[in-house]
């Protein structure tokens, strides 16, 4: 009967204790918040809609079997927040810019031509995510594509279904802190033999840093922030 009672004493005491472990709230997952600011001034958070740029101060390169177009300049891609605050966050990228719009030359060492004019063709959906991945991902069933003219005349078009990256922070010209950057590197695409010449390389693989600004109406940009808690 004694052990019978410990018993019973011993089984309510888990069922209590199981109670108080149900009822206790979740840890709350970690998000991404995503501000502008610039020095001292107080960050102000990223709001729905927000403009931002995605811009490339370095280069970016699409390496064609021993050979490269090679673009720099003014140039990037730009878009508007959808999510923020997330364990993903969100940014819709409509178009290339500068140089990835076309509207200036690209180096080139293939045969096809000296020079090329590059465009991105979107939109995607860039996804900055709580654990240092940043995608870049099409519309299902959409054609998205990266268009290569070169001055030789060949045309050649690349899907850009998806690109899979990483983001980071660093601290930018002493004045910016946990500043946002981006890098997309060894990024095979296939080449879209509908609408391309018979002498485009079959893939390309592209390369290319980014970092990410936020646009004001007045036309200022700032350099986005991201922290994760």
């Amino acid at each position: 009967m004694r052990r019978l009672k410990i018993m019973g004493l011993a089984l309510v005491f888990v069922l209590a204790l199981s109670a108080v472990v149900a009822s206790a709230p979740a840890a709350a997952s970690p998000t991404l918040h995503l501000g502008w600011g610039a020095g001292e001034e107080p960050e102000a958070a990223v709001t729905a809609g927000a403009n931002f740029e995605m811009n490339n101060f370095t280069a970016v390169t699409f390496e064609l079997g021993g050979w490269a177009v090679t673009c720099t300049g003014n140039q990037g891609l730009v878009g508007s927040d959808e999510t923020n605050n997330e364990k993903t966050d969100k940014i819709k990228l409509e178009a290339g810019y500068g140089t990835l719009s076309g509207s200036e030359l690209c180096s080139s060492s293939l045969g096809l031509g000296s020079t090329a004019k590059v465009e991105f063709i979107g939109p995607w959906t860039l996804a900055l995510s709580t654990n240092k991945k940043a995608e870049m991902l099409a519309p299902k069933k959409a054609l998205v594509l990266v268009y290569i003219e070169f001055s030789g005349s060949e045309k050649c078009f690349y899907e850009l279904k998806k690109l899979k990256g990483t983001w980071a922070t660093e601290k930018y010209e002493s004045l910016y802190n946990d500043t946002l950057t981006m890098n997309f590197a060894k990024q095979k695409l296939k080449l879209y033999k509908r609408e391309s010449g018979g002498l485009c390389p079959k893939t390309t693989t592209l390369n290319a840093p980014f970092q990410l600004q936020y646009a004001e109406e007045e036309g200022g940009l700032w350099y986005v922030r991201a922290t994760v808690s």
